[in-house]
């Protein structure tokens, strides 16, 4: 009987040694695991905390005042010349975020003043892949605050005039006017 009793008592310390054992492996992971989701949290706040400010959206201030002046011109501005639009293909183009996925997609409409739209249908069509080409690399390189608000937009519509008039060559500007006919960001 003493046998049976201290073979059910070494059972016992046995099991119990099991358990304490696998509990402070057990404790060991959940320790690990909480360790590392405030290294994630810190991280991310510190980040935050960090992070140079938002960028401005205007390099200097003659930017700035261009955009108001073609604010208020615009429709004077429309008035008194002859179009031909040109519509390009529409892009839909991931923004440069990295914490997530957000894209724009957009619809592109050229103004091109009627005397020289001979000239510029046939540049634009002949170099229509290089056109889109630089529009896929001036969208990718933006952040979603880069193309939000009026001004944003305006800044955007003067940026892609004058890369679109760069690529297209030859000395006068054969684009006048970008519209941004359709403009989502998602």
């Amino acid at each position: 009987m003493a046998e049976k009793k201290k073979a059910k008592e070494a059972k016992i310390a046995k099991e119990t040694k099991e358990t304490k054992e696998s509990s402070g492996g057990l404790m060991s992971i959940v320790l690990i695991l909480a360790v590392a989701v405030v290294a994630v949290g810190a991280g991310f706040g510190l980040s935050r905390v960090l992070a140079p400010g938002e960028a401005s959206a205007y390099s200097d201030n003659q930017s700035e005042a261009e955009d108001e002046q073609l604010s208020e011109d615009t429709d004077i501005e429309w008035a008194e010349k002859e179009y031909y639009y040109y519509q390009l293909d529409p892009i839909t183009i991931n923004l440069n975020e990295p914490r997530m996925t957000r894209y724009v997609a957009a619809t592109i409409v050229l103004a091109i003043l009627k005397d020289d739209q001979k000239v510029a249908v046939k540049l634009i069509e002949d170099r229509k892949p290089r056109l889109r080409n630089s529009l896929n690399a001036y969208f990718s390189s933006r952040t979603l605050q880069d193309v939000g608000g009026e001004k944003n937009q305006n800044r955007i519509r003067r940026e892609v005039r004058d890369l679109l008039n760069d690529q297209l060559g030859g000395g006068k500007p054969l684009i006048d006017q970008v519209l941004l006919d359709k403009f989502n960001i998602q």
